[in-house]
Order: structure tokens, then C-alpha cells, then sequence
């Protein structure tokens, strides 16, 4: 389908966006995921699986209710990109990017959560990262190998 046929707002609807740079703001953990949007407690709960999040909420006080402070400084950077990843998750987007997401998590956690966003159906995954995993590069249909600096 030709580009210019695509409304702006129809393209849009179809992207989520995981970033290393991520933004919380302060509100409870279920509004930080859901961003005020409707979903289905099985929903949420498994945008929390994929992300790698179960253990984390299921140690939280009040669990998807406890508070998150701005920028997210009473959770740890790790905890902000999976917070982040699920998400996108729930946005159930056609074409994920990812830019340097697994850069606050440790590599077996990063290898755990994208292997499973790799295996999700009906997603078009774009990864842009400097860490390659022997594990999972075989789950992409194609990998560039940028190369230089730019000046």
C-alpha cells in the first residue's frame, strides 16, 4: 500500500515506540501502563508478563496502584524500560520500535524479554542496538550491520 494512502492518524494508531530515554510520570503503575486507556485486567496482566514485570508488581505494596514518582525515582531504570515495554505491549501495535530498550536491563533479562516479544504474532519488530544476542538474532528476518562514525 502506497504511503500518501495511509491517514497520519491510522499510521500512528499502528506504532509503539520503547526508547532508552523512557517517560513516567507520577500517577499509580496501572496509569503509568495504561496511559487512561481501557483494558481488560488480562490485558494488562499480560503486557506485565512480556515485559518481564510479574515478580516486580507482585512485590509492590499495592501492587498496579502503588504510586510511581516523577521520572520514576523510586524504581529502578530497569524497571522503567520494562514499564515502558509493556506498555507498547499494550498498544498492540503492527510495527514496534525499539531504540536501545534493553539498555537499562541486564543482558539475561533483555535476552528473556526479547525473545518473547520476537515470538508475539502479527508484529513487525525494529530493533536499533549496539548488543546483538547470539540467542535471538536468528529470530529476525534481517539484521544491518551499521559500521563508521559519523562526523
Amino acid at each position: 500500500m502506497p504511503l500518501s494512502d495511509i491517514k497520519k492518524e491510522d499510521y500512528f494508531a499502528q506504532i509503539a515506540n520503547v526508547e532508552q530515554q523512557v517517560f513516567i510520570f507520577e500517577d499509580t503503575l496501572r496509569n503509568n501502563l495504561t496511559l487512561y486507556k481501557e483494558y481488560r485486567d488480562e490485558e494488562i496482566q499480560e503486557a506485565i508478563r512480556v515485559a518481564g514485570l510479574t515478580s516486580f508488581v507482585d512485590s509492590l505494596p499495592n501492587g498496579l496502584d502503588t504510586m510511581i514518582y516523577e521520572n520514576g525515582k523510586n524504581i529502578s531504570g530497569g524497571e522503567r524500560s520494562r514499564v515502558v515495554i509493556a506498555r507498547a505491549m499494550l498498544a498492540k501495535a503492527g510495527i514496534l520500535f525499539m531504540d536501545e530498550a534493553f539498555a537499562a536491563l541486564d543482558l539475561e533479562r533483555a535476552k528473556e524479554i526479547e525473545k518473547t516479544i520476537l515470538n508475539l504474532k502479527n508484529i513487525t519488530v525494529i530493533n536499533v542496538s549496539h548488543v546483538i544476542f547470539k540467542d535471538t538474532v536468528n529470530q529476525y528476518d534481517r539484521v544491518f550491520h551499521v559500521k563508521g562514525t559519523v562526523a
